[in-house]
């Protein structure tokens, strides 16, 4: 298991190496932005658009047997206000291992907004696991006039530095891939 989470450290060095030198990575449907908070702190603003309206749209993120079919292949979705997902993005890992990330649902309003807060297992770099409280993640979902969902994503509480600029590139491309599924299952 630890060879798991070793290799996982390895392959986010490379992947955030060659994404640093390149800026936020462009993808057709989801439009990345870096957004300065204040001169010590980020935001990873991401858009997309579905073809679908927000009622077909929302129980992808809170019905464990949706949310598994786009994000994480292993998750358990408990969603109320102070519950948590449950997730595994090692489709032959468990929730039990130690590359399991528990994702805090803060608050939302229905159909709304979900704001998150993760705690991540300790194969993540020492750098963000020190700031972990501090990372947010907020989803904001707006109907069209046209009838479809524009879902506007907020990762909020990176340091400006080069180090998390690095960070948010692999989660820009990360997030991009895992909602592009999202867009393909739904329309």
């Amino acid at each position: 298991m630890r060879n798991q989470c070793l290799s996982l450290c390895t392959v986010f060095l490379l992947l955030t190496s060659a994404l640093s030198a390149q800026g936020l990575p462009d993808h057709p449907r989801v439009t990345s932005e870096l957004l300065s908070m204040d001169s010590e702190r980020l935001a990873l603003k991401q858009t997309l658009t579905i073809d679908a309206p927000i009622q077909e749209v929302w129980p992808y993120f809170t019905q464990t047997d949706l949310y598994t079919q786009w994000s994480a292949p292993i998750a358990e979705v408990d969603f109320k206000i102070n519950g948590t997902i449950r997730a595994n993005y090692n489709a032959e890992g468990s929730l039990d291992d130690e590359s399991s990330i528990t994702i805090n649902i803060l608050n939302y309003v229905p159909e709304k907004l979900i704001t998150l807060q993760s705690i991540l297992p300790d194969a993540f770099p020492p750098f963000l696991k020190e700031i972990e409280k501090d990372l947010y993640n907020i989803i904001e979902f707006k109907s069209t006039d046209t009838g479809q969902t524009k879902i506007i994503s907020y990762g909020i509480g990176y340091k400006n530095n080069d180090q998390f600029k690095q960070m948010i590139n692999f989660f820009a491309k990360g997030n991009a891939d895992y909602y592009q599924k999202l867009i393909d299952l739904i329309e």
